[in-house]
């Protein structure tokens, strides 16, 4: 089990570093958020290490819609050129495209998000059950 952890702490620096590395910035984030929803799988038994489930296809198209998006809307940026009416009407095509690539990607995160936390909440609640552990009640307030 210290193995598993030390790689998880090892996995979260890393995770920090790759937003500052080029191109790795454009892979790490999505590996992060597969390895979160690895690790909140409700039926996951720590005996049986083959136990480890994939992660849903939503997730892959997720990234690859906010992956392009910023591409046609960097792209849309680059070729603006204010004096020539075909580049103009081009870079808006683009910027279009990236902004509705752009609301695709935030309903796909919404879902991402939504998905992980009922795993975390179900897999909270077994360990629970298994461990009879209750978490301490909120403070109370005057």
């Amino acid at each position: 089990m210290t193995e598993r952890l030390l790689l998880l702490c090892i996995c979260a620096f890393s995770a920090r570093l790759a937003f500052l590395i080029p191109f790795a910035n454009l892979v790490k984030p999505f590996q992060v958020v597969r390895e979160v929803w690895r690790e909140s799988d409700p039926d996951f038994d720590a005996s049986f290490l083959s136990n480890v489930t994939s992660a849903p296809t939503y997730l892959g198209f997720w990234w690859a819609f906010w992956v392009i998006s910023n591409i046609a809307t960097n792209g849309s940026s680059r070729m603006l050129d204010f004096e020539d009416s075909k580049s103009l009407e081009i870079s808006g095509y683009f910027f279009t495209a990236g902004g509705i690539l752009s609301a695709v990607a935030a309903i796909l995160a919404i879902k991402v998000v939504r998905d992980i936390t009922y795993r975390q909440e179900l897999r909270f609640q077994r360990i629970g059950n298994l461990q009879g552990f209750m978490p301490p009640q909120p403070p109370k307030f005057d």
